[in-house]
């Protein structure tokens, strides 16, 4: 070999070199390389099962949501309708209160009414009583004495009760 230009001894060595450089780099390079590319490989896996646990969280979340949405969407409706309800009912019953107030008010007027109507008749009918008594003194007066008119209006009072 050595016409050919090689030496043996220096092959030799070269050989031992590259053997010695591929352990050392097989052993203190290429493994650390190969670990920290399996570790990166399983914290993508990780990465990847935590973000389809979460994606499907958020969809659950959401349709819970939706769900709490509607419930409430439904009790506000059954609280509006009952909050109706109740306001006609408490409207009817002021209405009944104030037509029985109003009848109440009617009662109290018609007998209010009587009473000064009866009052009115008394009053008058002394009035004209007292007018007819005038009337009578005036016109018997020039034509009858005194006891005359006394016995007169004597018997016009005592009809007159």
């Amino acid at each position: 070999m050595e016409n050919l230009g090689i030496d043996a001894k220096l092959l030799i060595a070269q050989m031992i070199n590259f053997v010695l450089f591929f352990l050392i780099v097989k052993k203190f390079i290429v493994k650390p390389f190969n670990r920290f590319v399996d570790d990166e490989k399983t914290k993508e896996k990780q990465t990847e099962a935590m973000r389809k646990t979460i994606e499907k969280q958020t969809e659950t979340m959401q349709a819970h949501e939706k769900e709490f949405k509607q419930k409430m969407k439904k009790e506000m409706q059954t609280v509006l309708e009952k909050a109706k309800g109740d306001g006609l009912v408490i409207k009817e019953e002021m209405l009944v209160q104030t037509k029985k107030e109003m009848d109440v008010l009617k009662d109290k007027t018609k007998v209010q009414l009587l009473q000064e109507k009866t009052a009115l008749e008394q009053e008058m009918k002394n009035k004209l009583a007292e007018m007819s008594m005038l009337i009578v003194n005036q016109s018997l007066k020039s034509v009858l004495d005194e006891t005359t008119r006394k016995r007169i209006t004597e018997k016009i009072l005592n009809s007159k009760n």
